[in-house]
């Protein structure tokens, strides 16, 4: 639920707050309701997300917790509903309090969301990019002995086009039947 007024949260709730570029920020996970709320931080799944206001979802909403390490070093903790998600940088605060009551209160990790796990989506990366490289070699092997530029370079090019294309499919696939599996448990 999106809004632009605080919902009541009670003093008891585990709070992670933060400050960044004169903006407030935050987390709060109300154990004893079991809800989530997120301020200024919540990104939504749509064509033109924006992070303003609060949102709110039942703790049974989150599909995935990780905290993992970001590319250029610093740790982030990702939090991930049906709706869209949030991304925690430790640089700008301890969101220790709150992983630690997410892991306890949230359901266990959704496979079916295995794409947004770092680990996941860094080797699905690199998968496209050998299947790139095996389009390359196969578009330069099955051009004519006696081509010119243009034709080498048609074929190199759909070669690579297909093996992009063809990784994304592949792991388009592999995502909808891990989704399919875990809607079935």
């Amino acid at each position: 639920m999106n809004s632009n007024e605080r919902p009541l949260i009670p003093d008891d709730a585990v709070a992670c707050e933060f400050s960044w570029l004169g903006k407030d920020y935050g987390v709060y996970v109300d154990v004893a309701s079991q809800n989530i709320h997120f301020h200024n931080c919540f990104v939504p799944s749509k064509l033109f997300p924006s992070t303003e206001g609060w949102f709110s979802f039942p703790v049974s909403d989150i599909r995935f917790v990780y905290n993992t390490r970001q590319y250029k070093g610093g740790w982030v903790l990702m939090i991930g509903t049906s709706g869209g998600g949030a991304r925690i940088s430790r640089m700008h605060t301890d969101y220790s309090q709150l992983y630690a009551t997410l892991t306890k209160v949230a359901p266990p990790n959704d496979p079916g969301y295995l794409m947004s796990n770092p680990v996941v989506s860094f080797l699905s990366a690199a998968g496209v990019f050998i299947l790139a490289a095996c389009g390359l070699f196969a578009g330069w092997f099955l051009s004519p002995p006696q081509s010119n530029d243009m034709i080498l370079g048609v074929c190199v090019t759909s070669g690579i086009a297909i093996g992009v294309v063809g990784g994304f499919v592949i792991i388009s696939i592999i995502d909808r039947f891990l989704k399919a599996m875990y809607a079935r448990n």
